[in-house]
C-alpha cells in the first residue's frame, strides 16, 4: 500500500493513541515534560520532515502526547497534593463505590470525594477498623491517617473510622437489591456466587473463596466485564425484533442499565465503550483495525478517568487481557493458522494467550502465577456462557411456581459444578506457584513479547495490510 493512499482516519487513531500514551506517562511516572518543551520538540520535527505523509502521521501521534499531557494535568496536581498529605489525619467524604464485604478485611471504596471539605478528583480507599454495612452510594464521612497513595487510588487511609452514612441509596442500587431478591431459591453459596456474575455484588463472595477464584485464574468471571454484556447482545441479536435500528438502540439501553445497575468499575466502562463502538460499526456495516480498536477503547476510557493509569490493578489487568483477545489472539491465529480454526481451538487458543500474557504481570503485581489457570477456565468458561443465560432466566421466571423451581434447579447444578471444580483445583497443592518478578525483568519480558508481536504482525500484513476485526455476527 502506497503511502499517498493512506486513508485520513489513520491521523486519527495516532491522535488517539499518542493521547493515551501521554496520560500514562504523564500520570504512571508523575512526571510532567513541561508544555514549552514539548511545543518545541514538536515544531522541531515538524521542520525536519515537513509536508510528508510520513511527517503528518508523526505530527499526529506528537499532537496526540500534547493533548494527554494537557487533559492529565489536572489529575497530576490533585495527585501532587495528596502526596503532601501522608501521614496527615484526614476526614474524606464522598459516595461509595460498593458494597463492603463483612469481614476482617472490610474496605470502602469512595467516588465524588472531599478532602478536609475541598473538592479531590479521584478515589479514595478506606481501610476500616471494624466491619461496616454499607451500601453502593450510600455518602460516607470516615476519619483516619492517610497513607501513599496506590492502586489507581488518590487517597488511602489506615484503620479509618465511620463518623457519618446517610444510609440512602441510588434507584439504580435499589434496582439490583429487588433483582438480588430473587436469588433466594439457592442456597446460599451458590446465590452469592449468582448474584456476583449477574450484579456485581462481589462482597457476597467469602475471603476463602476469593482466594480459590484467583488461585485458579478465574477473578475474570465474578467481575462484571465484556463476557457478560456479550451474553446479553446475543439474546437481543437473536431475538425475533426485525428491524436493525430497533435491536440498535435496544441493545445500547439494556446493556447502559446493566452498566449502571452493576456498578461503573473500570473493566466494565471498558466493555461499555466496546460495545458502543462495535455496536456502531456493526449498524454502519464497518469493521476495526484490531490495534486501533484497542487503542481508542483505552484512551478514551483515559479521558473519563486519567487515574486508571496510576497503576490501577484492575484497570491494568482489563486492558492487558483485552489486548490479547483483541490484538495478540488474531495476529498469532492468522500467523501459524491463517485464521482456519474452529470454534473450540479458537477458543483454547484465546484462553492460553489470555494467561501466558497476564502470567509475567500477575507474578510482578502479586508474586504468585496460577498453573492451571488454562485447564480450569477450559472447565469453567463455557459453562458460565449457559450459566449467565439461566441466571438471566432466574431473574425473570423465578415468581412462576413450577417454572422458576425447574430454573432454579438448573442454576444451582450450574453453580455447584463450577464451585466444585475452582475448590477442588484450588486444593491441589501445585495450584500456584510463589514467584515475583522486578520491575526489570517485567519489561524484559514485555519487549521481547513485543518484538515477537511487531514481527508476525509484519509478516502478515505482507499479504494482507489490515486485519479487520467483526465483533459481532453478521445478518
Amino acid at each position: 500500500m502506497k503511502s499517498e493512499s493512506i486513508h485520513r482516519s489513520v491521523y486519527f487513531y495516532r491522535l488517539i493513541l499518542g493521547i493515551g500514551l501521554s496520560i500514562i506517562a504523564s500520570i504512571q511516572l508523575r512526571f510532567n515534560l513541561g508544555l514549552e518543551n514539548i511545543v518545541l520538540g514538536l515544531l522541531a520535527l515538524l521542520t525536519v520532515a515537513f509536508l510528508t505523509p510520513k511527517s503528518r502521521l508523526l505530527i499526529t501521534f506528537l499532537a496526540g502526547l500534547l493533548i494527554g499531557n494537557l487533559w492529565s494535568l489536572g489529575s497530576l496536581s490533585y495527585l501532587k497534593i495528596s502526596q503532601d498529605l501522608v501521614g496527615q489525619r484526614l476526614t474524606i467524604c464522598g459516595s461509595a463505590d460498593q458494597d463492603t464485604a463483612f469481614d476482617s478485611r472490610a474496605s470502602l471504596k469512595l467516588t465524588k470525594i472531599r478532602v478536609n471539605n475541598r473538592p479531590f478528583v479521584g478515589r479514595a480507599l478506606i481501610s476500616l477498623n471494624k466491619p461496616a454495612k454499607i451500601k453502593r452510594s450510600n455518602q460516607i464521612c470516615a476519619i483516619g491517617r492517610a497513607k501513599q497513595a496506590k492502586f489507581g487510588y488518590i487517597f488511602s487511609l489506615k484503620s479509618a473510622k465511620i463518623i457519618s452514612n446517610d444510609h440512602q441509596t441510588d434507584w439504580f442500587t435499589k434496582v439490583r437489591d429487588s433483582l438480588a431478591a430473587r436469588f433466594n431459591r439457592l442456597t446460599k453459596p451458590a446465590s452469592a456466587f449468582g448474584q456476583a456474575l449477574l450484579l456485581g455484588n462481589r462482597f457476597l463472595i467469602g475471603s476463602r473463596q476469593k482466594d480459590n477464584i484467583r488461585t485458579v485464574g478465574l477473578p475474570h468471571i465474578v467481575v462484571v466485564s465484556g463476557f457478560h454484556l456479550l451474553v446479553i447482545v446475543k439474546l437481543i441479536r437473536e431475538s425475533a425484533i426485525n428491524s436493525r435500528r430497533v435491536k440498535f438502540w435496544t441493545t445500547m439501553a439494556v446493556a447502559s442499565v446493566f452498566v449502571l445497575i452493576s456498578g461503573l468499575s473500570a473493566s466494565l466502562i471498558r466493555a461499555w465503550i466496546l460495545l458502543a463502538l462495535s455496536l456502531t460499526a456493526w449498524y454502519y456495516g464497518r469493521g476495526f483495525d484490531h490495534f486501533k480498536l484497542f487503542s481508542l477503547v483505552m484512551t478514551t476510557s483515559l479521558l473519563i478517568n486519567p487515574l486508571y493509569a496510576l497503576f490501577d490493578y484492575s484497570w491494568l489487568l482489563s486492558y492487558s487481557a483485552f489486548f490479547a483477545i483483541i490484538v495478540v489472539a488474531p495476529i498469532i491465529k492468522q500467523y501459524f493458522f491463517a485464521d482456519k480454526l474452529s470454534k473450540t481451538a479458537d477458543l483454547i487458543l484465546v484462553i492460553v494467550l489470555v494467561q501466558l500474557s497476564l502470567l509475567p504481570l500477575l507474578s510482578f503485581l502479586f508474586g504468585k502465577i496460577s498453573l492451571i489457570a488454562p485447564l480450569v477456565n477450559l472447565l469453567v468458561v463455557p459453562v458460565v456462557s449457559l450459566l449467565m443465560i439461566t441466571l438471566i432466566l432466574l431473574v425473570l421466571l423465578t415468581s412462576i411456581p413450577l417454572v422458576g423451581a425447574l430454573v432454579a434447579l438448573v442454576n444451582q447444578t450450574l453453580i455447584n459444578y463450577i464451585l466444585l471444580v475452582i475448590n477442588q483445583a484450588a486444593a491441589w497443592p501445585l495450584a500456584e506457584l510463589n514467584l515475583r518478578l522486578d520491575k526489570t525483568n517485567l519489561l524484559a519480558i514485555y519487549i521481547v513479547y513485543g518484538l515477537f508481536l511487531i514481527y508476525f504482525n509484519w509478516q502478515n500484513h505482507r499479504d494482507r495490510p489490515y486485519k479487520i476485526v467483526d465483533l459481532l455476527p453478521k445478518d
